[in-house]
């Protein structure tokens, strides 16, 4: 099943006076959250910022007026979207058959097979301090 890609813009670094023009966008902090769609979901998620140029007199939309369509499309014009997705693709893959695993120190002493036979096998007996 394919993943799926959920874009957000989380807030837009807004100055208020840029010459003859109010309440100019000029970065914003955006997200993707992507999940394999999968019963037992895998997910990733990433996060980064856009920087924006000042915009031509003509090409400027009133602060009020914005959509979040529109500022991802900023986004996108900054910042390569296949790329981003492909990333947390990867990520998805490596969470789901992860090459490097954490392992108990090799200088620890055994675990007992059956520390505590009333206990419920917690982390805590498994790696004592």
């Amino acid at each position: 099943m394919a993943n799926s890609y959920t874009w957000k813009i989380n807030h837009l670094d807004t100055k208020l006076v840029d010459g003859d023009l109010q309440k100019v966008v000029k970065s914003c902090r955006w997200s993707v959250d992507a999940t394999d769609n999968e019963e037992s979901a895998t997910t990733a998620s990433t996060f980064g910022y856009a920087d924006f140029d000042s915009p031509e007199a003509g090409a400027f939309v009133a602060y009020d007026d914005l959509t979040e369509e529109e500022v991802l499309n900023w986004v996108w014009a900054k910042v390569d979207k296949t790329t981003v997705e492909n990333g947390l693709a990867g990520t998805i893959e490596e969470k789901k058959a992860p090459e490097v695993t954490i392992l108990r120190n090799p200088w620890l002493p055994p675990v007992p097979s059956n520390p505590n036979p009333n206990s419920s096998g917690s982390q805590d007996a498994a790696f004592p301090e």
